[in-house]
């Protein structure tokens, strides 16, 4: 895939939601990582078109990253934010971001 670039707007999406996973782990400190955690979108991706599919995928990885970072997992943060902005980038090859 070549280099494609993220909008402005579709980076402020991500930041929003890795700053609402953070929050969400600090409202329930000491509960399961499962009981934070919104929906699987990959579980609604034959239901939906891929760009939109690929956004979704991207704020839920975004969020993910909140939450670990927040429990102090460094190391998975920074995977789930480089998948949160790969389906970024595959979202605005297709055209959707």
């Amino acid at each position: 895939m070549k280099h494609v670039e993220i909008s402005k707007s579709r980076q402020r999406q991500l930041a929003v939601a890795f700053r609402a996973g953070r929050t969400a782990a600090t409202q329930h400190v000491g509960e399961l990582l499962v009981s934070i955690q919104v929906c699987n979108p990959y579980s609604e991706r034959g239901c939906m078109p891929e760009s939109m599919a690929s956004v979704r995928c991207a704020q839920w990885h975004a969020f993910n990253a909140g939450v670990e970072r927040q429990m102090g997992k460094i190391s998975n943060a920074s995977t789930a934010l480089r998948n949160a902005r790969f389906f970024m980038r595959s979202a605005a090859a297709i055209g959707c971001a």
